[in-house]
């Protein structure tokens, strides 16, 4: 397994940064930590953890400190998670999913045909933040699963890139991430009622979209003919397939395309050139450039670091 671990002072009140108990390891014989790093400042601690499966597993846990997980990348199944094993009901699938879950409130994660997982894990203390000397009364303080905020997503990359670094960082790139995490969370606000879901799909008509896009992610997708599949005019199925999926129909797509490449670029015979006509792009520098600005990193960076 690779791990790398940094510290920078203290780490926060109650992290975690043990690895996975006996006993959650005899619960989940299918789950194999291939990779982890992590690094420590005082107000905020992260973890990028790569996992693989061999079949289904599942995960119940309750957190001393809040927690942002973010969903970088998955192959086969989706992760699921939910604050109980009984949810109430289907949470919206999103690319690169967050789950935010305050102190002491008990997270729920399954999968059934999950390959391969990376996610990031941040920690910190309410107290450590408010060391700062800013006002965390504007923090959830109920979970939020399964949503998309790009701000997020892109302060994620930034401790992901840290995470990986060799060198160290300074304390004071530490306290700036942690003020921002700390500004977007408190704009994410809290769990968005049922009824904020109204004019979204049916389960059965993501179900058809989703099998439609799987099967064309080499090929030009039309939105008149996604919203043919499910009876809807395009300008109606637009909007519900945004609150559904958290991301409008082209942006879900290039994330979904985006991942396929990735999940193609672990076999170093696929040269890149194939990848991007295989995934739909127009050529190799259009593959490039979408990745590069999605991912942080060009196709042939982001392969040296996972593969070689």
């Amino acid at each position: 397994m690779t791990e790398h671990q940094g510290e920078h002072g203290q780490a926060p009140r109650g992290f975690d940064r043990a690895p996975p108990p006996p006993e959650w390891r005899e619960a989940n014989p299918n789950a194999v930590t291939t990779g982890r790093w992590a690094r420590d400042w005082r107000h905020v601690s992260a973890a990028v953890n790569e996992m693989s499966f061999t079949g289904p597993f599942e995960v119940d846990r309750t957190f001393a400190t809040d927690r942002l997980i973010v969903i970088l990348d998955e192959a086969g199944d989706r992760l699921h998670g939910r604050t109980s094993a009984r949810p109430a009901g289907p949470v919206p699938e999103a690319p690169h999913r967050l789950y935010y879950m305050p102190a002491g409130a008990p997270l729920w994660t399954f999968a059934r045909n999950l390959e391969s997982l990376r996610f990031l894990s941040l920690q910190f203390a309410r107290e450590d933040l408010q060391a700062l000397g800013e006002d965390v009364s504007a923090l959830p303080d109920t979970p939020r699963m399964g949503f998309f905020d790009r701000p997020l997503l892109v302060l994620a990359r930034l401790f992901e890139a840290e995470c990986r670094a060799l060198t160290s960082s300074e304390p004071l790139l530490g306290d700036n991430l942690a003020l921002r995490l700390l500004a977007l969370l408190s704009k994410a606000g809290p769990e968005p009622k049922a009824d904020a879901a109204r004019g979204g799909l049916t389960d059965r008509q993501i179900h058809l979209v989703r099998e439609y896009i799987e099967s064309r992610l080499g090929e030009a997708v039309d939105l008149v003919d996604l919203a043919g599949i499910v009876g809807l005019s395009p300008s109606h199925f637009h909007r519900a397939f945004r609150v559904s999926m958290g991301a409008p129909p082209h942006r879900w797509l290039t994330e979904r395309r985006i991942q396929r490449a990735q999940e193609l670029m672990l076999n170093r015979k696929n040269s890149l050139a194939d990848i991007a006509a295989e995934t739909g792009f127009a050529d190799q520098p259009h593959f490039t450039r979408v990745f590069s600005r999605a991912v942080g990193a060009s196709p042939g960076a982001w392969r040296r670091t996972v593969v070689e």
